[in-house]
């Protein structure tokens, strides 16, 4: 007779408790022998969190003919209930540091786990906590179900007196797995706030603005705005700088004139960059008093803007005053109408013409006041 047949008339002799306390046994032999081949390559919180469940999977082995056997002895019974509480604390504890260390190693390859990782550690020590103390419960023939009406009733009052506080929370989550945002974007809402994304916890989410200041959301308003992203898909953007001219200007030459400042500048502007290289648009197009140019350039980031517009528009400013070309101011043309006691205001081109539209009637009061400004 093999060695195979022996051992399966062996399992059908034995009763229904020694084939589970057979089989826990071999479980928890063969996690031992998984440590002890491993104990070098795996990480010390993976053979410590093995090696307690193990010892918990063969404690309650050794326990189950204590507890599971009729016997007349108390010792036995309470010596089995002993190791029985024992070997479940252990497999907690154990498979407690298993999640947790699961979760850390899975947050070093995700972002969104990473930003949410204490509060699923916390999730999983909780559940397995509860777990634990449901079976411990159990073996000492408690009825859980009373038990676990009550949790119900109790989430429920819970829910309802935390109700922001959890709709928080659930929207910190759904940031976490959608990331619309991430720890390091620079971004906007609706309302008009904007800065570095630094934390996104399990209530709020923290913004650093550009004056060093830090803006505290609550998750659950963060997940109703309408948020602008400027680091994605990518940080780099556009930056346009309109520009004004007089209409006796030549547009083409203007337009070289800006594309000559804005290549020049490449390399010599943090930020400014020069693929594609700076182009020239000639939009909006016809003002009321100007030709008016847009110079659009590619910057690395979107808070780059603020340094290339400024070094941009002094270069800008001094190329024109060398080539002669002229910013138009607004200016205004009062017309008098003789014996009507009435001033009519017109605006002027650059150029010196009205702009041909109607007119706006002044008082006589606002006309001596009119009359005394310069045109310009």
């Amino acid at each position: 007779m093999d060695t195979a047949s022996a051992f399966a008339k062996f399992l059908e002799r034995l009763p229904g408790w020694g084939v589970g306390a057979v089989g826990v046994l071999l479980v928890s032999a063969s996690l031992c022998l998984y440590v002890v081949r491993v104990r070098r390559q795996a990480p010390s919180v993976l053979r410590e969190s093995a090696l307690l469940v193990s010892l918990a999977l063969l404690l309650s082995g050794v326990c189950s003919p204590l507890v599971l056997v009729p016997t007349a002895s108390a010792w036995r019974g309470r010596l089995g209930m002993t190791a029985l509480v024992l070997a479940v604390t252990l497999l907690v504890y154990g498979t407690g540091r298993l999640f947790v260390a699961g979760i850390r190693a899975w947050s070093q390859k995700s972002e969104a786990i990473r930003s949410a990782r204490g509060t699923l550690e916390l999730i999983a020590r909780i559940t397995v906590l509860g777990v634990g103390a449901m079976i411990v419960m159990d073996a000492f023939h408690l009825s859980i179900t009373p038990f676990l009406t009550t949790l119900g009733i109790g989430s429920l009052a819970v829910a309802l007196a935390l109700q922001e506080t959890l709709a928080n929370f659930f929207a910190g989550l759904y940031l976490a797995a959608d990331r619309p945002i991430r720890i390091g974007d620079y971004v906007k809402l609706d309302n008009g706030d904007e800065g570095y994304v630094e934390s996104i916890g399990w209530r709020s989410t923290r913004l650093r603005t550009l004056p060093n200041n830090t803006i505290i959301l609550p998750n659950d308003r963060l997940a109703k705005s309408v948020i602008t992203n400027f680091d994605l898909p990518s940080k780099r953007t556009s930056v346009l700088i309109r520009v004004s001219v007089s209409y006796v200007e030549d547009s083409r030459r203007v337009e070289r004139i800006l594309v000559e400042v804005g290549t020049q500048a490449v390399g010599k502007i943090d930020g400014l960059l020069g693929d594609p290289l700076p182009f020239v648009r000639f939009m909006p197009g016809f003002g009321a008093a100007a030709l008016e140019f847009t110079l659009i350039c590619q910057i690395a980031h979107h808070v780059d803007q603020f340094l290339v517009q400024h070094e941009l528009r002094h270069r800008i400013l001094e190329r024109f005053r060398q080539e002669g070309i002229e910013i138009p101011l607004p200016e205004s043309v009062i017309h008098v109408r003789q014996g009507q006691g009435a001033l009519v205001e017109s605006p002027m081109g650059a150029d010196g013409n009205g702009s041909g539209r109607p007119g706006r009637a002044m008082a006589p009061a606002e006309a001596s006041a009119s009359a005394a400004r310069p045109v310009g």
